[in-house]
C-alpha cells in the first residue's frame, strides 16, 4: 500500500510535470519569435565599426589637409614679401657682379697690354685712349692696374659669393610655394574610404538618410586648380590675393567634407549604438530561451527520475506482492487441506490478489463462484489465518492473539467441529485464539466460554 501511494504521488507528479512541457516550449517559440524579429546578422556590427573606423580615419586625413594647408598658407604669406627682397637684392647684386667682373676683365686686361705689351697696336690704341679721356694719365698709373685689377677681382668674387647667397636663400624660400602648392593639390585628392564607405552604407545601416549624405559626398567633388595658378604659387610669383582666394576655397572644400564625414560618423555612431542595443536584446533573448529549455529539460528530467522510479516501485511492488503471494500460498497450502478434508490443497494469488483453489478431485485450479459457500469460507479462513501468521512473521515479534468474527457462519456442525480441533495446532506464535459465534457444537472443546446476551446486565462468570 505505502508503495502504491508513492507510486500514485509519482503519477500525479508526472503528470503535474507533463502538463509544463508545452507551456515552457510555447514560451520558446515565442521568445524565438522575438528573437528572429530581430534579424540579427553576426557581421553587421563588426562591418559597422570598421566603417567607423575607416571614416574617422579619413576624418583625421581631412583634418590633418586643412591643419597642413592652413600653416603652408601663412608660410607662403610669410615668406613672399621676404622672397621679393631676396630677388630685388638679388638682381642688384648680380648688376655690381657683372659691373665688377667688367671693370676686373677691363683691368687686367689694361695691365698685361701696357706691362707686358708695351709696343704692341692694342697697347698703343689703349694708350692713346687712356690719354685721350684721361688727361692725368701718366706712365705711373700703369703699375696701379694690377692692384685695381686685383681690388676688382675681390669685388667681383665677394658680389658673386652674396649673389649665390641669396640665389639659395630664394630656392629655400620657394619651398613654400612648392609646399603651398603640395598642400593644395593634397586637399583637392580624394579620401577613398569615405567614397567607399558612403557607397555602401546605405545597404548595412538601413537608414535612408545615410545614402544622401553619400551622393552629397560624390557630388561635392573639389573644382582643380588652374596649372598656371600651381605654377605660380611654386615659382612664388602668384599674389596674395590670388592665392589667398585660393586657400580660402580650397579650405571651404576641405570644410564641407569634413561636414559630411562628420555627419557620416554620427549616423554610423547612431547605427554602431542601435546595432548594440539590438544584440543586447538578443543576448538577453537567447539568455531567456537558454534558461527556458534549461526548465524544459529540467521538467523532462524530472519525468525520467519519477518514471524511473516508478519502474522501480513497480518492481518491487511486484516483488513483494510475489513474495507475499508465495509465502501467502505456503502457509495457506499447509491448513487448507485440514479444513477442506483434503479436497483442496494448495492456492494460487495473482497480482491482484484473486484466489484460485486446486481441487484434488478436478486436478485443476478453480475460481471461489465454482466452489460451495462452505467451501468457500473454510478456504477463506485458511487464507485469514495465513494473512495472520504472515503478519506476524514479518512485522511483530513474540506471542499473539486473534480474533476471529463469525469464521462459521456458514460451516455445518462437522466442519465447525474440524476446524475448532484444528485452530490450537496451526502456529507457535498465535497461542490465543478468541471465536466469535453464533452456536457451537455441544463437544466443542476451549479454555473458555464467554457467553453474551441482551439480557445480561453484566458478563457472567466463566
Amino acid at each position: 500500500s505505502a508503495l502504491e501511494r508513492v507510486a500514485e504521488d509519482l503519477q500525479q507528479d508526472i503528470s503535474n510535470e507533463t502538463r509544463r512541457l508545452p507551456d515552457v516550449a510555447e514560451q520558446i517559440e515565442l521568445v524565438e519569435v522575438d528573437l528572429n524579429a530581430l534579424a540579427i546578422e553576426p557581421d553587421q556590427l563588426s562591418d559597422l565599426q570598421s566603417r567607423h573606423q575607416s571614416i574617422e580615419q579619413s576624418g583625421t586625413i581631412l583634418r590633418e589637409r586643412s591643419d597642413g594647408l592652413d600653416q603652408a598658407a601663412g608660410n607662403y604669406r610669410d615668406m613672399l614679401p621676404r622672397i621679393r627682397s631676396a630677388r630685388g637684392f638679388k638682381r642688384l647684386f648680380g648688376l655690381f657682379t657683372f659691373i665688377a667682373l667688367l671693370a676686373a676683365v677691363a683691368a687686367g686686361g689694361a695691365w698685361y697690354l701696357l706691362h707686358k705689351m708695351p709696343d704692341a697696336p692694342y697697347a698703343e690704341q689703349l694708350l692713346a685712349l687712356l690719354q685721350e679721356y684721361v688727361p692725368t694719365w701718366s706712365d705711373q698709373y700703369i703699375a696701379q692696374l694690377d692692384i685695381a685689377f686685383a681690388v676688382l677681382s675681390a669685388s667681383f668674387l665677394l658680389l658673386w659669393l652674396v649673389t649665390r647667397l641669396l640665389g639659395r636663400k630664394v630656392k629655400t624660400l620657394k619651398k613654400h610655394g612648392d609646399t603651398l602648392a603640395d598642400q593644395l593639390l593634397a586637399a583637392q585628392a580624394p579620401v577613398p574610404q569615405i567614397t567607399q564607405d558612403a557607397a555602401v552604407s546605405d545597404e548595412d545601416t538601413e537608414d535612408s538618410d545615410e545614402a544622401i549624405e553619400a551622393e552629397d559626398i560624390a557630388a561635392d567633388a573639389p573644382a582643380a586648380i588652374e596649372s598656371s595658378d600651381l605654377d605660380g604659387i611654386r615659382r612664388c610669383r602668384l599674389d596674395i590675393g590670388r592665392t589667398d582666394h585660393l586657400v580660402e576655397s580650397t579650405r571651404q572644400q576641405l570644410d564641407n567634407r569634413m561636414l559630411l564625414q562628420q555627419n557620416m560618423q554620427d549616423m554610423l555612431e547612431s547605427s554602431i549604438s542601435h546595432e548594440q542595443d539590438r544584440l543586447s536584446k538578443a543576448s538577453a533573448l537567447e539568455g531567456v530561451i537558454s534558461n527556458l529549455r534549461d526548465k524544459l529539460d529540467e521538467h523532462k528530467r524530472r519525468i525520467q527520475l519519477r518514471e524511473m522510479a516508478d519502474e522501480l516501485i513497480a518492481s518491487a511492488a511486484r516483488h513483494i506482492s510475489q513474495r507475499f503471494n508465495k509465502d501467502l500460498r505456503e502457509l495457506a497450502s499447509s491448513t487448507l487441506p485440514l479444513f477442506t478434508e483434503g479436497r483442496y490443497e494448495h492456492l494460487h494469488i495473482d497480482n491482484d490478489l484473486n484466489v484460485r483453489a486446486f481441487s484434488s478431485l478436478k486436478r485443476d485450479f478453480m475460481d471461489l463462484d465454482e466452489i460451495s459457500s462452505g467451501t468457500q469460507r473454510q478456504i477463506m479462513l485458511a487464507v485469514r489465518l495465513a494473512l495472520s501468521q504472515e503478519l506476524v512473521n514479518t512485522t511483530i515479534g513474540g506471542d499473539q492473539f486473534i480474533f476471529l468474527d463469525e469464521p462459521f457462519a456458514f460451516f455445518d456442525e462437522t466442519r465447525t467441529r474440524n476446524a475448532m480441533a484444528i485452530l490450537p495446532k496451526l502456529s507457535d506464535e498465535i497461542r490465543q485464539i478468541w471465536v466469535v459465534a453464533q452456536t457451537f457444537p455441544d463437544d466443542t472443546q476451549y479454555d473458555r466460554a464467554i457467553v453474551c446476551s441482551r439480557d445480561y446486565e453484566s458478563l457472567p462468570p466463566a
